[in-house]
């Protein structure tokens, strides 16, 4: 009997471990891409039109506030390092050119949800409870849309992006 509920606790830790993307065989990174000065400098979240250039992610909505021009939209992910969907919109869908030629558009931000500061903050102000959580802002900062949970294909994140953009009008 305790060989059996030892068996049953093992394969339980496994599978949520397996679950978060902790027993994946990756690396320590995290996946996030990370913020490099000339991409601040660059004013916008990838080469202007270029679906082949990289995302690049603002780390704060207030830099995102003051960088979004009229047109723009500006489009926030919640995220946690632990969160295996999360990895997988990293890897899945914000790689993919279509989302990169929306991004190239408009204002994109990575934010922290456990960064025990502004990330913690805002997730908290937004009313954010589960990873990822995807919200989409007006250039002065009116919450348009949120998606709580990850898109499997990059082609649904498009069509809900694109539905939140046009209520900006």
């Amino acid at each position: 009997m305790v060989n059996r509920s030892f068996g049953m606790a093992l394969l339980v830790c496994v599978s949520f471990l397996i679950g978060c993307g902790m027993l994946s065989g990756q690396t320590q990174d995290s996946g996030t891409p990370t913020l490099r000065t000339e991409d601040v400098r660059s004013g916008g979240s990838a080469s202007a039109g270029d679906p082949a250039a990289e995302i690049v992610w603002l780390r704060d909505f207030d830099s995102a506030l003051s960088q979004a021009r009229p047109g723009q939209v500006i489009f926030v992910d919640v995220y946690t390092d632990w969160c295996s969907w999360c990895k997988h919109m990293d890897r899945n869908v914000f790689s993919h050119p279509s989302v990169r030629a929306v991004a190239s558009r408009n204002v994109f931000v990575k934010i922290d949800a456990e960064d025990g500061g502004k990330g913690e903050a805002f997730a908290r102000a937004n009313g954010v409870s589960g990873f990822p959580t995807l919200i989409v802002f007006s250039p002065d900062g009116k919450k348009i849309a949120t998606q709580p949970g990850a898109f499997r294909q990059p082609s649904e994140f498009v069509r809900w992006f694109d539905a939140a953009a046009e209520r900006i009008g």
